[in-house]
């Protein structure tokens, strides 16, 4: 018994001396094997690889630096541990770890459609560039982006991608030619703007991307001002003609010498008109031989006639009213598609054959002035037997009003459809009108005065409408104490002024954008001082414009945008918003160069009109 105990024992010694032999071999020999991979890796300048052993078995971990320091790898070694085995694939695993800064080039030649993105960005950077690509594709006027850009996994991330396409896409909206170039040496910009307030946009977005270094060359745009139409001057004296100004072109003038030779008044024309390559031909030029023969005609002796482009200027003595009013007729529809010249006349007129009718045939009219207690009726009537009646009411519903009858009864040619109601209304007025003027003319029926009471005013248009003809004018300017005093309004030729002022102040906006940049603020302080300066409360109306470009509803949006933009500026600038109005319009710039498109990008700040003739 106790010999087999022995055997057990020196067997269980004999397997674990062993075990243990082994083991500890084995170790050794497998931390000799990874000290020779280190060794060799860090003299092939593969510092990062790191090589573990399993036997003869390796396994990688790490990262490397390109393709070729994964080739290298496995020569090195098995160079350095002949018996080393690595699995297939194993040196390829390894990651290449990221060192080179991107780089990234987007630029477009001159007058061109195409845009040519080229750089290199990290393994990681396809959806940077498919962000780019998108943001250059949607751009008006690009038709290609030519996309040349390399994916390296060498390459660091492009952290501020976001930033530079926006970049990208706003320097290439309105730049015939442009360049944007980020990488090792910082960002450069260079192209075109259209004013100050894209200028100080594109450098806000060229900050944000944060480059090591920055610059910019943005040209600024001058706006094409419309060529000046031609003027012209004529002047008739004991002379001769003169004429004068500046025309387009030698055939321009040629013509109008001619018209003026061949006018038939045999006298002597002296030619002062100057040639102007940069003018175009004004709205007159087309009409220049049947306005000269009606000038010519029209005034006797000494006269002058100035066309300019907003302004015809007449002096001179006309030999009727009736020619006179023809010749100004044909000057009226002198116009252009947006405006108007204003005509400026001193002018005496001869003979006037517009002579007033015989008293026997004039048209019916009626005067009433009223007074505390007293009605005053002058004019001209066929018929005022009503009188009798109006004044038996009068005594019974009032005590002490009294009618004062100045009225001619005469025949007239023409009716009057309120002469048979007319006694009821009266009635009405006197009890209703503490003071004031109406007249009754072939024109309509005019009130104007204070009432008793605050309801007579609307009472006595009811009245009105109920007395007088279908279509007959009614103009109520009655009004009470009581009543809030009507604000005052300029006089015409004030609001006039005005209004061709607000009109030098259209409001310019970015593409897709509805904020007011510095430049236009400015403009928008003009707009301010101007209405201040008119002394009186004004109604404004604001319109914001957008083109035809892309999506007809988007479209309308932006441009309403814009427009409630420049009412909250005014808004807060002192002009209150309850006197605005707005509105948005359209533009259609399919046969507008892109370079004028920005025109159509504004908003425009004008009356409210209060008439007819104001209205556009």
């Amino acid at each position: 018994m106790r010999f087999l105990f022995a055997a057990f024992l020196f067997l269980v010694s004999v397997a674990g001396f062993s075990f243990l032999a082994k083991t500890l071999y084995q170790g050794a020999i497998e931390a000799e094997f990874e000290e020779m991979a280190k060794t060799s890796f860090e003299e092939a300048g593969l510092n990062g690889v790191v090589a573990r052993f399993n036997h003869h078995d390796v396994s990688l971990t790490g990262y490397v630096d390109s393709e070729e320091a994964r080739a290298k790898i496995l020569a090195v070694l098995q160079e350095a541990v002949p018996l080393a085995r690595i699995s297939e694939g194993e040196a390829e695993s390894l990651p290449i770890r990221p060192t080179l800064p991107p780089s990234l080039r987007v630029s477009r030649a001159p007058a061109s459609q195409e845009v040519l993105v080229e750089g290199v960005m990290g393994s990681d950077g396809e959806a940077n560039r498919d962000l780019l690509v998108r943001r250059l594709r949607a751009l008006d006027g690009v038709e290609k982006v030519s996309d040349q850009i390399a994916l390296d996994p060498r390459q660091l991330p492009l952290e501020k991608s976001a930033e530079l396409a926006t970049l990208a896409a706003e320097v290439l909206r309105e730049s015939d030619e442009a360049r944007i170039q980020f990488g090792e040496a910082g960002l450069q910009v260079s192209g075109q703007v259209s004013n100050t307030g894209r200028r100080d946009s594109i450098l806000d977005l060229a900050a944000r991307v944060e480059p090591e270094k920055l610059e910019v060359s943005l040209e600024l745009l001058e706006p094409e001002l419309p060529p000046s139409p031609s003027e012209f001057s004529l002047t008739r004296n004991r002379f001769g003609i003169v004429v004068s100004g500046r025309v387009p072109s030698l055939d321009s003038k040629e013509n109008l010498v001619r018209i003026l030779e061949d006018s038939g008044t045999n006298v002597r024309v002296t030619d002062r008109i100057e040639i102007d390559q940069t003018l175009v031909p004004a709205t007159w030029e087309g009409d220049a031989e049947s306005l000269i023969a009606v000038l010519l005609t029209v005034f006797q002796g000494e006269m002058t006639a100035e066309f300019q482009p907003e302004q015809i200027r007449l002096t001179g003595t006309a030999e009727t009213e009736e020619s006179y009013q023809e010749l100004l007729s044909a000057l009226k529809k002198l116009k252009t598609e947006t405006s108007a010249p204003e005509i400026l006349a001193d002018v005496t007129v001869l003979e006037d054959q517009v002579k007033p009718a015989p008293e026997a045939a004039r048209a019916p009219e009626l005067l009433i002035t009223f007074q505390p207690n007293l009605m005053i009726l002058t004019g001209f009537l066929p018929d005022i037997s009503f009188l009798k009646r109006l004044e038996e009411n009068l005594e019974s519903r009032k005590e002490g009003y009294a009618i004062q009858n100045e009225l001619t009864e005469a025949p007239s040619t023409a009716s009057a459809g309120w002469l048979p109601q007319l006694g009821e209304f009266l009635e009405e007025a006197a009890l209703r009108t503490e003071s004031g003027v109406f007249r009754f003319s072939e024109e309509g029926l005019a009130m104007e005065g204070m009432t008793r009471e605050i309801a007579d005013k609307q009472i006595l248009q009811n009245v009105a409408v109920n007395s007088v003809p279908s279509g007959f004018s009614i103009e109520n300017q009655l009004s009470h104490e009581d009543e809030a005093f009507p604000e005052p309004e300029l006089l015409p030729e004030d609001r006039d002024k005005l209004s061709e002022e607000l009109k030098k102040y259209p409001i310019y906006f970015a593409k897709n954008s509805d904020l007011i940049s510095t430049e236009e603020r400015e403009k928008l302080k003009e707009v301010v001082t101007l209405l201040e300066e008119a002394g009186f409360p004004v109604e404004l109306k604001v319109t914001g414009f957008a083109d035809n470009i892309g999506n007809a509803e988007y479209n309308r949006q932006l441009s309403l945008r814009r427009a409630k933009s420049v009412v909250e500026a005014l808004d807060s600038a002192g002009v209150s918003k309850e006197r605005i109005t707005e509105e948005s319009k359209g533009e259609d710039v399919t046969s507008v160069s892109r370079s004028d498109r920005w025109k159509s990008r504004r908003v425009e700040i004008s009356l409210v009109p209060i008439t007819e003739e104001e209205a556009p």
